[in-house]
């Protein structure tokens, strides 16, 4: 109740500073509001393209009803010249929603993911692991949430020996153009202190969002 309640407020606030608020519904069934039109998945993401240029249209002929007759043909080449500025942004809109520059070590790719517990938010590096069926975070990484009760279990790793974690629930978790909320996640003590990532980004984050790894220019291309 209390996090319907500050997102209603949240809500609220942007509106009344005349912010763009896009919703939509994710893969289960829930609303997820975001302010930021690169953050809302690509599957969704043409709606909210094709309402934008309709309210632009509509105001571009508005504007044109008030025009001098003699001057036709130089308002015509300046609506023009706008569709042209809005076509491009939605361009690099969309392909900045689309890339997300990684870290590639001897083959290792590693992609910055963002965690949020309740108000509180850590930037993460996580290695691609698509063995991993969870997603798991290093203990000391996210040290600043102050993660309260969680569960603990034994699991099995790569090389075959058990390990004690813990399963925890964040908030949200956002990579590239995923957002996901309420997402379990496993926590296990790291030993190394050396270690060049954080944890893991498993297949339960990358399973709905297909996408292409360019090593070259160390980017992942979402589809």
């Amino acid at each position: 109740m209390r996090f319907f309640l500050l997102l209603i407020i949240s809500q609220l606030l942007l509106i009344c500073a005349h912010a763009e608020i896009y919703r939509y519904i994710d893969d289960n069934g829930h609303a997820v509001y975001v302010d930021n039109l690169a953050s809302v998945p690509a599957q969704f993401r043409q709606k909210f393209i094709d309402e934008q240029e309709e309210r632009d249209r509509t105001t571009e002929q508005s504007n044109a009803q008030y025009t001098e007759h003699d001057n036709q043909k130089t308002t015509d080449w300046d609506l023009r010249w706008q569709e042209l500025v809005v076509d491009n942004a939605v361009t690099d809109t969309e392909q900045f929603a689309r890339v997300t520059p990684v870290t590639i070590i001897r083959n290792q790719v590693i992609v910055p993911v963002q965690i949020r517990l309740k108000r509180k938010k850590v930037q993460l590096n996580l290695l691609l692991d698509t063995g991993a069926s969870i997603t798991l975070l290093h203990q000391q990484s996210i040290k600043r949430l102050n993660i309260g009760k969680t569960r603990s279990r034994r699991a099995k790793i790569a090389d075959g020996s058990t390990v004690d974690i813990k399963i925890a629930k964040m908030t949200e978790l956002s990579v590239g153009p995923i957002i996901q909320q309420n997402i379990p996640v496993a926590i296990i003590e790291n030993q190394s202190r050396r270690s060049q990532f954080d944890g893991l980004l498993g297949t339960d984050v990358l399973r709905q969002h297909p996408y292409n790894i360019d090593y070259d220019n160390e980017q992942i291309i979402w589809q």
